[in-house]
């Protein structure tokens, strides 16, 4: 009662960053397939290649940075944006400005992928992703996600993938 802090989440006083990290890592690389997959699709469905820009090479390492980040300090990250509203948002909007702004303002094409190459690299992150959600029902402790969600997971990027890729393949 003699507790005068407003924040109802509480943190533990150390993180344990290997099983953040062991359950974030199938996540990243199931992301990776599916964004790989759908990138492919336009390019393979009018036989070019895909360019690769600067300001994508770049996005992508703040995303790796950010999910790392996430996953070594996810504890005191959550203590530190469930402290109020005002650093969240603010948190958030630096988030999508440096992930979308060498997007807009980097636009030097540094290279041009075989489409094929791609997709390969996507549907072999996908499989990855799957029998890694998959596996981890094989260990039981406290930190394995119960079957339900570990199925959802194995099965989500892959049929986003196909949903998402088969759209644009057919609409754009």
């Amino acid at each position: 009662m003699g507790d005068t802090d407003e924040n109802p989440i509480r943190v533990p006083a150390s993180d344990h960053t290997t099983p953040v990290m062991g359950a974030m890592v199938p996540g990243i690389i199931g992301f990776l397939g599916m964004t790989l997959t759908i990138w492919s699709a336009i390019p393979l469905r009018d036989h070019t290649g895909i360019s690769l820009g600067l300001g994508m090479l770049v996005s992508a390492a703040v995303v790796v940075g950010i999910m790392t980040l996430l996953g070594v300090r996810g504890s005191a990250f959550l203590g530190l944006i469930t402290r109020g509203t005002f650093l969240p948002m603010t948190l958030g909007f630096f988030t999508m400005a440096f992930i979308l702004g060498p997007l807009t303002l980097l636009k030097q094409e540094v290279a041009i992928v075989p489409a094929w190459w791609v997709l390969g690299v996507g549907i072999g992150c996908l499989i990855a992703s799957t029998v890694i959600h998959l596996r981890q029902g094989v260990r039981h402790g406290p930190d394995t996600p119960p079957s339900w969600v570990r199925l959802t997971l194995a099965i989500g990027y892959p049929s986003l993938a196909l949903i998402l890729g088969a759209t644009a393949w057919i609409f754009m």
